[in-house]
């Protein structure tokens, strides 16, 4: 068995041991996670862009 697949299991264990407010207050940690992994990678992605633009001799306006 693989430890990823145990973790999820457990997880999920957790999420449906919860109580509607602790449920609440973990999908709004979740999604805060989430956009900040989103940002996270938007960045990268912005940063990745401009030294490209830039190898290529693009000027910002």
């Amino acid at each position: 068995m693989n430890d990823e697949i145990l973790k999820e299991a457990f997880q999920t264990w957790e999420e449906l041991s919860m109580d509607d407010k602790e449920y609440a207050a973990y999908e709004v940690r979740m999604k805060q996670v989430l956009d900040e992994q989103s940002v996270k990678r938007d960045m990268e992605l912005l940063k990745l862009r401009l030294k490209k633009g830039k190898k290529k001799g693009w000027k910002r306006v």
